[in-house]
């Protein structure tokens, strides 16, 4: 339906959920039209927004709003546009904090903008310049087991190379002699630091002894699991939630910038 042109006359709105709307719809208004505000003269009400305030009555009430409600709607509106230009003659708008972090909060809604959801091939540039952040470090699975002090060596070695059962020869620990998945780092928070820089040179499948000042080490690396950052579909949603932060910042900044150049900081 064509939106009727506000008229001077109107009827009250006497229903609670009206006014509500009402209300809601007019400082939605008043918040888009702030320039206006500021102009003297008549209050001027586009049809755009009578169309807006007579959308919002039909969504909520189920029906098209009377001739007598729409002028009441528009009425309504400019009320609180006229209520705003009186209250910026008065500089409440730069007296109030509350009023200036809303201001400041709209601008950088502005500043932001609409971000569309990029393709993978945005994503995967994005991971492949920040890979950093989403690299894991090579992990092993494999088995270590601290000997006995003045235990054979060799002799171990041989009795483990012919299917002994590492758990029987070594030192009992707090761990089981088994590890699966661990990166140097906790394994050297595991055994001992000799330990975790043994394992990042050593081929799988074989035993090897390694001198740490806890005493002699057996060590097998059974497994590699090579490190680096997983792919795109295993971690898309963290991406894409990243590349969306540094996007919002990258134009905060932007506009920020442009800005200082428009106005520069002047110290008095």
């Amino acid at each position: 339906m064509s939106a009727p042109r506000p008229r001077p006359a109107g009827g009250p709105l006497r229903e609670p959920l009206l006014w509500f709307v009402v209300v809601g719809l007019g400082l939605f208004g008043v918040d888009r039209l702030w320039p206006e505000a500021s102009v003297d003269g008549p209050v001027a009400v586009p049809d755009a927004t009578v169309v807006a305030l007579v959308t919002g009555f039909a969504e909520s009430q189920g029906r098209a709003p009377t001739d007598a409600e729409v002028d009441a709607l528009v009425e309504t509106h400019a009320d609180e546009l006229r209520a705003l230009r009186e209250a910026r003659a008065l500089g409440l708008d730069r007296s109030d904090p509350v009023v200036r972090r809303r201001l400041l909060q709209k601008l950088a809604f502005l500043d932001e903008g609409t971000l569309s959801t990029p393709d993978d091939a945005v994503l995967e540039a994005f991971l492949s310049a920040h890979a950093e952040r989403y690299s894991r470090p090579a992990r092993t699975d494999g088995v270590a087991l601290r000997l006995p002090a003045g235990g054979a060596t060799e002799a171990a070695l041989v009795s483990l190379a012919a299917g002994a059962t590492p758990g029987s020869l070594g030192v009992p620990g707090p761990h089981p002699p088994a590890w699966t998945g661990l990166s140097a780092a906790q394994l050297t928070a595991r055994t001992d630091p000799a330990v975790g820089m043994a394992v990042l040179s050593q081929e799988p499948g074989a035993w090897r002894a390694v001198e740490a000042d806890t005493g002699t080490w057996l060590v097998r690396v059974d497994l590699r699991h090579p490190g680096g950052p997983p792919a795109l579909g295993n971690i898309r949603e963290r991406v894409l939630a990243d590349w969306q932060a540094d996007e919002r910042g990258r134009r905060l900044d932007a506009a920020r910038e442009a800005r200082r150049v428009r106005w520069p900081t002047l110290r008095q």
